[in-house]
């Protein structure tokens, strides 16, 4: 197959953009011609090819409007497709960036399109599905402006108009009517989208594989491993203060965060404040460096406080060998089997998490046994030929 993979930048900024390059070099592997499209943005360099990219983060007033369409990127979609014909474009996050602009040249030249899912944007403004910490399902697909009213994204007016008029403006343009399939990661996430609204015979279930980066190159044993590894998002909803609550809580354990966000400068200064000398802030790193701190940690914790889409970082500690503790939120209890391969406890149960945590830490007859069970699933149930063939078949068309 001729196989276009559409995302929103080329750089890796969070677990979407793993699975885009993963996805690519598994493609490639298996003789697929691949290409990618994206937008640049942080001042990359001008291709000729690519269009540049709205940086939403830190958007400059005059700019503001091309979260809404961008005719370059239009445009440079069709210059490129008369270039490179291909037979299914692959979507992944393109919003804010590229835009739904780029459904046109697709939707005229009759390409089968294939929408991947990787949060909730198809009826959430924030995303999350979630509004002063609890799960909020106020909208739904073709009805955005309870988003507006309650000023969803980041409690900003404006962002929040911008974004409510691009989801409207989007679904104009096709965003729910042009993908011959939507591909959720995980039943969890199916189950809540279609809830919302789309059409429950075009959307499946592809569960995300484990990235062997990250599995374990030697015996895993339980001499030179101790402490509890976060890796992620520094983000309130990411459960990052239950860490430090958990920290608290077992002082003689020594807790590693590893990730950047907008929560980090609060984290550091409350450890600090509140004397948590065995937490240690490493900041944003390089996938292969997170490996090398995985592999001197026992526990892998991951305290969502929203509805996980999916549960990467407790797939790629599984397969480092940790065991993982999570949160019952989302799609982590279909990653991790409670009591088997991990613990599954109730979202902001901090007293849970220490008990385990603890038991694991002391006891290692019983932390051997669940990483070992944590390995296996990782290895098995998440593999990349599993992974590779239910993606081909869906940019096939082949029925699930």
């Amino acid at each position: 197959m001729r196989i276009l993979l559409i995302t929103q930048h080329f750089d890796i900024r969070g677990g979407s953009d793993v699975m885009v390059h993963r996805t690519a070099q598994l493609l490639r592997a298996a003789g697929h011609e691949v290409h990618l499209f994206a937008a640049r943005i942080d001042d990359a360099p001008e291709d000729g090819i690519h269009p540049d990219g709205l940086h939403f983060e830190r958007p400059h007033p005059t700019t503001l409007w091309k979260i809404l369409y961008s005719p370059q990127a239009r445009r440079s979609l069709d210059a490129f497709l008369d270039r490179h014909p291909v037979d299914v474009a692959h979507l992944h996050i393109h919003y804010g960036t590229l835009t739904s602009s780029i459904l046109a040249p697709l939707m005229r030249r009759g390409i089968r399109i294939v929408q991947h899912l990787h949060e909730y944007r198809s009826f959430c403004s924030a995303h999350t599905a979630q509004r002063e910490g609890q799960t909020c399902l106020d909208c739904r697909v073709g009805h955005y402006l309870p988003g507006l009213r309650n000023r969803c994204n980041r409690g900003a007016l404006v962002r929040s108009a911008l974004v409510t008029a691009e989801m409207y403006l989007a679904d104009r343009l096709g965003a729910k009517r042009a993908p011959d399939l939507f591909v959720t990661v995980s039943d969890f996430q199916r189950d809540l989208v279609v809830g919302q609204g789309l059409p429950a015979d075009r959307v499946r279930t592809i569960y995300n594989p484990v990235d062997p980066v990250f599995l374990a190159t030697a015996p895993i044993g339980a001499e030179t491993r101790r402490g509890v590894v976060f890796s992620g998002r520094m983000e309130d909803y990411k459960g990052v203060h239950d860490v430090l609550n958990l920290a608290a809580l077992l002082p003689l354990v020594r807790f590693t965060m590893i990730g950047d966000g907008t929560a980090l400068t609060e984290l550091r200064a409350r450890a600090v404040c509140e004397g948590l000398s065995n937490v240690c802030f490493v900041g944003a790193l390089e996938r292969s460096d997170i490996g090398a701190y995985l592999a001197e940690h026992r526990t892998v914790l991951v305290p969502s406080r929203w509805e996980e889409t999916f549960g990467l970082t407790a797939l790629e500690g599984m397969a480092a060998g940790l065991v993982p503790v999570v949160t019952r939120v989302g799609g982590l209890p279909e990653v991790v089997t409670d009591g088997v391969a991990g613990y599954v406890v109730e979202s902001g149960d901090v007293d849970a998490m220490a008990a385990h945590v603890a038991r694991l830490e002391q006891d290692d007859v019983q932390y051997a046994t669940m990483s070992q069970a944590a390995y296996e699933r990782a290895v098995t149930a998440f593999s990349e030929e599993k992974y590779r063939g239910a993606i081909e078949a869906a940019l096939r068309g082949d029925v699930a």
